[in-house]
């Protein structure tokens, strides 16, 4: 059996940024015979996170919708790419939303991790800020801080990120960001 990788697209354009470096990604892993499984939370039907903790016990969120398809998704991939803009220093509502619906799966009742240690993630984002005003304002970092701070509390490991700064809605991404991309894969 390959190599699964889960990703995970949270932003809400199209052919954005962010899509982009996830499709290379994706083509990339591909190519190489990774087994890819592909959700866009911009397109989901997700309800909001109401705190009930009930996925703390279980594991499982008590609300149905396509939550239960990432949840099952990210306990069996091997790496889990999230593709996600910046926004005001940290990532889209729907971003965060997901990281709370997926609190149960990743966290036990103790806030102790659960996932296999073996798993690891890669982090992309798209900021509007040029660079090095990205790092310094703190915005790309931020947003970056906050999807690390997801993964890293399921107990998966880091394999890197890549940040494309000056991001426009009409830019594409250059050869140089898709081999730094690509060099992110186990």
């Amino acid at each position: 059996m390959g190599k699964k990788l889960l990703l995970i697209k949270g932003g809400p354009r199209a052919n954005g940024v962010t899509n982009q470096m996830l499709e290379s990604l994706r083509q990339q892993a591909s190519a190489s015979g990774w087994e890819c499984s592909f959700y866009d939370i911009y397109e989901m039907p997700l309800m909001s996170c109401t705190g009930c903790r009930t996925c703390r016990k279980t594991g499982i969120c008590i609300m149905s919708d396509d939550v239960s398809d990432v949840r099952k998704q990210l306990l069996e991939c091997d790496v889990v790419a999230l593709a996600a803009p910046t926004y005001f220093a940290n990532v889209p509502e729907p971003v965060k939303n997901l990281f709370d619906r997926l609190s149960g799966a990743v966290l036990d009742e103790n806030a102790k991790p659960k996932q296999n240690k073996e798993q690891q993630y890669i982090l992309l984002t798209a900021c509007a800020t040029k660079p090095p005003f990205d790092i310094l304002a703190g915005q790309s970092t931020g947003a970056i801080r906050a999807m690390k701070e997801f993964f890293k509390m399921a107990g998966m490991k880091n394999l890197g990120k890549v940040v494309c700064a000056g991001a426009s809605p009409d830019k594409q991404i250059s050869s140089k960001t898709k081999s730094q991309i690509g060099s992110l894969m186990p």
